[in-house]
């Protein structure tokens, strides 16, 4: 996949956090070659947050913070001082399949579960 200004990817799944988010629908839009620097943002919603209140959005955006590319595949990074969560992000080498980490804190990344997303939409 090439880069250009209004080219971009859609890989969507399922979300799971206990007690918060239970099965929700997840997505992270990015520029196709998801390299450092490029935009990303990732759009999920709490089935009930830590106030009691239900089907609460969340969006987080902004750029590519780190990028890791070898054998097996695409490892990504969008940890943004001023956002409250941070994300990691591994894509397989056919571009189809991401597994996406959510935290509050970036130590926290390496131990929390994946959630698997597909691609579902390429636009060039």
């Amino acid at each position: 996949m090439t880069s250009g200004t209004s080219a971009l990817v859609l890989y969507m799944g399922k979300y799971t956090e206990h007690p918060y988010a239970d099965n929700e629908m997840s997505m992270v839009i990015g520029s196709p070659n998801l390299n450092y620097g490029n935009s990303i943002g990732v759009f999920w919603q709490w089935t009930k947050n830590a106030g009691g209140v239900e089907n609460v959005p969340q969006n987080y955006t902004g750029t590519v913070t780190d990028f890791k590319q070898d054998s097996s595949g695409i490892k990504i990074e969008f940890i943004k001082d001023s956002n409250y969560y941070k994300f990691s992000m591994n894509v397989d080498n056919s571009l189809k399949n991401m597994k996406l980490r959510i935290a509050h804190d970036p130590s926290e990344l390496p131990n929390k579960l994946d959630s698997a997303l597909t691609l579902q939409k390429t636009t060039e």
